[in-house]
């Protein structure tokens, strides 16, 4: 049963959801670089 869900799963990943997901994290790193970016630039205390 398990084996059956993971397949399913990695499956629905290769598709529309697997797309998201790389946008969120490609969104995710970019907004991580720009916090670190402004904190080193002084624009937050």
């Amino acid at each position: 049963m398990r084996h059956i869900e993971h397949q399913t799963r990695s499956f629905a990943n290769r598709g529309i959801a697997g797309k998201w997901q790389w946008a969120a994290n490609a969104a995710l790193v970019t907004a991580a670089f720009i916090f670190v970016g402004a904190v080193t630039l002084g624009l937050f205390p």
